[in-house]
C-alpha cells in the first residue's frame, strides 16, 4: 500500500506536466461596427396596430481587418412582431457570415426596439464551416436607425461585442 501512493502522485504529477493534445486556441474577444441594410420580405396584419414579417438584411463589417471576424459579410434572415404607434420591435433570427474563401460563421440571435432606444439583443455563434467548424460563443449587439429609402427598407449602423471560441485545430 505505502507503493502505490508515490506512483500514483508520480502519474498525476507527470499527467499534470504533459502538454494539453488539443489545447483549444481561446476566447478571442471583438468590438466591431457595421452596417445594416434591411428588406422587409412579408408582412401579415394581426389587428390592432400589430404586424408579423419576415425580413432580410445584409451587413458587412467594417474594420475587421484583423481578427476573428476579419474579411466576412453577413446574410441574415428573420421573423418578428411591429406595434404600430409606439414602434416597438421583437425579433429573432439566423445570420451567415461568409470569407471570401467560403467559410461560413453561424449566428442565432434575438433583440427588441422598445420604442425609445437603440434595437439591441443577444446571440450565440453556433459553428460554421471551414476555418469556423466547431465555433461557439456570445454576442451583443446594437442598431441605430440611420434612413428608409423606400417603403420596406431600412438601414441602420451598429456595434456588435463579444466573445468567439476557436475550435483546436
Amino acid at each position: 500500500m505505502p507503493k502505490t501512493i508515490p506512483i500514483l502522485l508520480a502519474a498525476l504529477l507527470a499527467a499534470s506536466a504533459a502538454p494539453a493534445q488539443e489545447a483549444a486556441p481561446g476566447a478571442q474577444e471583438f468590438e466591431i461596427s457595421y452596417s445594416n441594410t434591411t428588406f422587409e420580405l412579408s408582412r401579415m396584419d394581426m389587428g390592432n396596430g400589430q404586424w408579423a414579417f419576415l425580413a432580410e438584411s445584409f451587413l458587412p463589417l467594417h474594420a475587421a481587418t484583423e481578427g476573428p471576424l476579419a474579411g466576412l459579410g453577413g446574410h441574415c434572415l428573420y421573423t418578428g412582431v411591429a406595434r404600430e404607434g409606439i414602434g416597438a420591435v421583437q425579433a429573432s433570427g439566423t445570420c451567415i457570415f461568409q470569407d471570401a474563401g467560403g467559410d461560413q460563421l453561424w449566428l442565432g440571435w434575438d433583440g427588441l426596439y422598445d420604442g425609445t432606444s437603440d434595437f439591441a439583443g443577444q446571440g450565440s455563434w453556433t459553428g460554421g464551416t471551414g476555418r469556423f467548424e466547431g465555433d461557439s460563443g456570445e454576442t451583443s449587439f446594437a442598431l441605430t436607425w440611420v434612413a428608409s429609402p423606400r417603403e420596406g427598407v431600412n438601414q441602420l449602423t451598429g456595434i456588435r461585442r463579444g466573445t468567439l471560441v476557436l475550435p483546436a485545430s
